[in-house]
């Protein structure tokens, strides 16, 4: 025996969807449902810094890695929302980056950077919705 199902006018279809979409609307209202971001964590976002400034934008990805061509400062577009980053430092000389003062230091002090030739540093961060609580691993090999 096949089953069959019952035919659906498409005018009831249409009440249905009008019903549902009603209802949904109660329910956002009610527990007022924040909108909903969209973020890869599975992808590394490469920026090149061949000039003195670069912008980090977080919305891009919440990994991202500075090859560092020349002396930089870095500054950053923020996350959407409070979040954990990290940004790998890779360097193609002995050139210094600059970081945001946004950044806070575990004990205070920004790190000595590495900056030599083949070096990459890693900076983990907290973003708290306005600072990145920093750490950073140096000379990772």
């Amino acid at each position: 025996m096949r089953y069959t199902p019952d035919s659906i006018l498409v005018s009831d279809l249409e009440g249905v969807v009008a019903y549902l979409q009603r209802e949904f609307d109660k329910i956002s209202q009610t527990f007022d449902i924040p909108e909903v971001k969209q973020l890869n964590y599975g992808k590394e976002v490469q920026n090149t810094a061949d000039t003195s400034t670069i912008v980090i934008n977080w919305k891009a990805g919440q990994k991202q890695r500075v090859i560092l061509n020349s002396s930089t400062t870095i500054s950053f577009v923020p996350p959407e929302g409070v979040c954990n980053l990290m940004l790998v430092l890779d360097y193609n000389g002995t050139y210094t980056p600059t970081l945001p003062s946004t950044m806070l230091w575990q004990g205070g002090t920004e790190p000595t950077w590495t900056k030599t030739n083949g070096a990459v540093d890693i900076i983990a961060m907290y973003y708290d919705g306005t600072s990145y609580h920093s750490t950073a691993s140096l000379d990772s090999k």
